[in-house]
């Protein structure tokens, strides 16, 4: 795609994530204090994320919330 006037592509941020994870996926993504992911590690898990919102979102017109919680250390 060609640049746009302020220098950024035209491409989905998704699109630019999935780009990111598939030419680092051995790179260290997260690192929680003696626990290190890769890339290819956190994809997965977040792909199905995903789609769960998705299809929480398709399923009921988009009049549902989805909070995601986490719960560190």
């Amino acid at each position: 795609m060609p640049p746009t006037l302020y220098g950024y592509s035209e491409q989905t941020l998704q699109a630019l994530i999935e780009k990111a994870f598939a030419r680092y996926s051995d790179n260290t993504a997260i690192v929680c204090k003696d626990v290190s992911l890769t890339y290819a590690e956190v994809e997965s898990p977040s792909r199905r994320l995903a789609h769960y919102a998705d299809r929480v979102y398709r399923q009921t017109g988009g009049r549902r919330l989805l909070g995601i919680y986490g719960v560190y250390g």
